[in-house]
């Protein structure tokens, strides 16, 4: 028998059929059952195939790729493939993903070789850092706990931020790893959801080490609205029009420039991986490309559309679902076209400490550091914090003379750079309108 909390009398025993006792259940149930669920109304938006043709009519032909080995033209080539998609394909916004089979099986291995080279590549690991990285490479984890309470300043040697930050980052790391290995209730074993990977892990991992004051970069996290892509949906937006500004898509992390309004980088993660075809997996994969382009889109307007500015720019992604890390970049092949590549390398945290298991920790934070070394040459390129190219008195005595003669047609004796006429934004996903759930009635015994 029941009673009210307020006045104490009996309530009569009743059966409620609610949506609040369908949602009662935790999110690994949700991303379990998803694969099995095929109803109608769980069926994505269809492509507005109008707009699509209408989107690709406006690019000039002056602006796409033509394919030097063939003479093919790569944008009328997934313009063909992609026409007729009921669904939205990322060849509606004209993106290739290196592993996607279909596409590749639209050209030849001479088209494909050219469509995909990779111009820029991941840096390789410094030396002093792969130096450092090594000193943590211990047999035990009473040594790896050693290793990790030692200091790494010299005696009476003072910390220097812009000294010793990277060998406070492994250190850090290393001592929140060995935390968790010597925590009896083995956290890393249980089921967790996904911000307790990028709190008690990842957030040291990833986060302290791309939040770097010499580079002035800062990581946004937990469903964060994407700048980038607020600005390619509100490209048309006038004022006194009396339409909302659209919000941006969320991400569960965005790496950016703290004295820009740029964005170099995505983060996405799960609180499990169960392989390539796990649904929450599939979905990252496709929503990570257009979040990536429309910050590389961001990137090529910062630099006023210069080709070959563009052209040494990539952005970076990062998935990690549980204790499973992948990266990802994404740049621009020409014309409008963008590749998309996964890391064939993917890097898995053991749950248990082993010495082969720190081994592939210890890489995982070598490819951190080459991802961060990628961000870095992108804000040397946008001339962001680049005390490299402080120039001299004279010349910027020069620049302050000529601020704001953007007209004069004998500035320099060099040619003006050559310079990207168009670039095309990502295709607006479609949305399916929102349906009320009717409110289901109670049913009295």
């Amino acid at each position: 028998m029941r009673y009210c909390p307020y006045c104490g009398s009996k309530i009569m025993p009743f059966e409620v059929e609610s949506d609040l006792e369908a949602l009662d259940y935790d999110e690994t149930d949700e991303e379990n059952v998803a694969d099995d669920i095929n109803e109608d109304n769980d069926t994505p938006p269809e492509v507005d195939k109008v707009a699509f043709r209408m989107a690709y009519d406006a690019i000039p032909d002056s602006s796409k790729l033509r394919l030097s080995s063939t003479g093919r033209i790569v944008e009328d080539i997934l313009f063909e493939f992609a026409k007729d998609m009921q669904y939205e394909h990322h060849a509606h916004s004209f993106i290739v993903d290196f592993d996607d089979k279909d596409i590749e099986a639209l050209f030849d291995k001479e088209e494909w070789k050219e469509l995909t080279k990779d111009p820029i590549g991941v840096p390789p690991v410094p030396r002093d850092i792969a130096k450092e990285l090594t000193k943590y490479g211990k047999k035990t984890l009473k040594e790896l706990r050693a290793i990790a309470m030692a200091s790494y300043l010299k005696e009476e040697e003072e910390y220097d931020v812009n000294k010793h930050y990277e060998q406070e980052w492994i250190q850090m790391a290393t001592r929140t790893l060995c935390n968790l290995y010597e925590n009896v209730d083995a956290p890393l074993i249980r089921s967790q959801y996904e911000d307790w990977f990028t709190v008690s892990l990842f957030g040291t991992c990833i986060d302290f080490c791309i939040r770097d004051i010499q580079l002035g970069t800062d990581i946004n996290r937990t469903d964060a609205p994407s700048l980038s892509s607020a600005n390619r949906k509100n490209r048309g937006r006038k004022a006194n029009t009396h339409t909302r500004k659209l919000i941006g898509r969320k991400i569960d992390g965005i790496i950016y420039a703290v004295d820009k309004l740029l964005e170099v980088g995505a983060i996405e993660g799960a609180r499990s991986y169960s392989g390539a075809s796990d649904q929450k997996y599939l979905h990252e994969t496709f929503k990570m490309p257009k979040t990536l382009r429309d910050m590389y889109a961001d990137l090529m307007r910062a630099v006023d559309y210069d080709d070959q500015k563009a052209n040494k720019i990539q952005v970076i992604g990062i998935l990690h679902l549980g204790l499973w890390i992948q990266f990802a970049r994404l740049w621009r092949a020409g014309g409008t076209i963008c590749i998309f590549r996964k890391d064939p390398l993917s890097h898995n945290v053991d749950s248990k400490f082993s010495e082969v298991g720190l081994r592939s920790f210890l890489k995982l934070l070598a490819s951190i550091y080459q991802y961060k070394i990628i961000i870095k040459n992108n804000l040397q390129v946008l001339n962001i914090r680049n005390n490299a190219n402080i120039k001299s008195g004279d010349d910027l005595l020069n620049e302050l003379m000529e601020v704001g003669q953007f007209s004069s047609p004998s500035r320099s004796v060099s040619s003006p750079p050559h310079s990207v006429k168009f670039f095309f934004d990502c295709f607006k996903t479609p949305r399916k309108s929102r349906k009320k759930n009717p409110v289901k009635k109670r049913k009295f015994k």
